[in-house]
């Protein structure tokens, strides 16, 4: 983990500053284009200690979490890596798939979630819903046309498919709760983590059902029938 944020941060630091870079086993040292230098020295497991960044530097631990620019006076400070709770979530699922037409129907969906704490059950298996369908959407329908310039071809929701409310299939959802130390209230988020296995459980469920190898999304009609001709 030290060894990774090592790379993390000196590597957008290098980006940013178009320096170079110094590794040896107790800290990484990164010379800007300026020639100045940025030292970056694990303290614990959790903490990182950053010498001072001169103005101008692009500093971020993470994308989002914490960024440094000539705004912030050029002092030494620490990133401070907080406890963060981890979501499991699983999903399974039952398609159907026209060999003629090569149309694909999710009919029956189950998904399992380890969510902490339920604090609003009704409200988390809305977001669950909404993200079963968001990602049937990613999966089987929407398809973003270009032409040679970059333009947008089909730019209107007469030509973009997008899921209905006829393509949700039956949904059943379980939580599985244990109160989690780290989050507010004992609770986990479920966001991100309600859409990420949607797509690959879609695509696992066709590719199984026909005996393909189809990875290029979302899996049209056309694409569809090519590989079962193939």
């Amino acid at each position: 983990m030290k060894k990774w944020f090592f790379v993390l941060m000196s590597g957008l630091l290098l980006l940013s500053c178009t320096g170079g870079l110094m590794v040896d086993s107790k800290s990484v040292t990164v010379t800007l284009s300026d020639k100045s230098k940025v030292r970056i020295q694990p303290v614990s497991r959790q903490i990182i200690r950053v010498s001072a960044v001169p103005e101008g530097a692009l500093f971020s631990a993470r994308p989002s979490l914490m960024r440094v620019t000539g705004e912030t006076p050029a002092v030494p400070f620490e990133y401070v890596e907080e406890e963060r709770s981890v979501i499991v979530k699983t999903e399974s699922l039952q398609a159907s798939v026209d060999k003629i037409t090569g149309e694909v129907k999710v009919e029956d969906y189950v998904a399992v979630c380890d969510v902490g704490t339920a604090l609003n059950p009704m409200l988390l298996e809305g977001q669950i819903e909404g993200a079963i369908l968001m990602g049937i959407g990613m999966a089987l329908f929407e398809h973003l046309q270009l032409d040679e310039k970059g333009v947008v071809k089909n730019a209107s929701f007469k030509k973009y498919r997008m899921p209905k409310a006829k393509d949700l299939p039956k949904i059943t959802i379980h939580f599985i709760e244990e109160y989690e130390e780290g989050g507010p209230f004992g609770a986990k988020s479920i966001g991100e983590a309600s859409i990420v296995p949607v797509v690959p459980a879609i695509v696992n469920a066709v590719n199984d059902a026909l005996g393909t190898e189809l990875t290029d999304l979302p899996l049209l009609p056309q694409k569809i029938l090519y590989a079962i001709n193939s």
